[in-house]
């Protein structure tokens, strides 16, 4: 993401920090503009994380649900660390 002021990038780090502290409004540290993630940004990552869950839930029906709680992690974990390259 970028700086809609100044087109300044964030860093990795301060945006994935934003997404898991629910979508906190980022500050450039540079011209000090606030931005918040935008409506669609938001939903595009509630369906990612979310829409899968019914599939590993099929898929993973005979086991027990610590298992699937497993599985869906091993999924959601890299989704999440990788969001920050797909938020605009």
């Amino acid at each position: 993401m970028k700086c809609e002021g100044c087109g300044r990038r964030y860093s990795y780090k301060t945006v994935i920090r934003s997404i898991l502290l629910n979508y906190r409004p980022l500050r450039c540290e540079d011209c000090g503009t606030k931005q918040v993630f935008p409506m669609r940004s938001r939903f595009l990552v509630a369906i990612i994380i979310v829409l899968p869950l019914p599939v590993i839930i099929a898929t993973t029906a005979s086991a027990a649900w610590l298992e699937m709680a497993f599985v869906y992690l091993l999924f959601v974990i890299p989704v999440t660390l990788v969001l920050p390259f797909a938020m605009r």
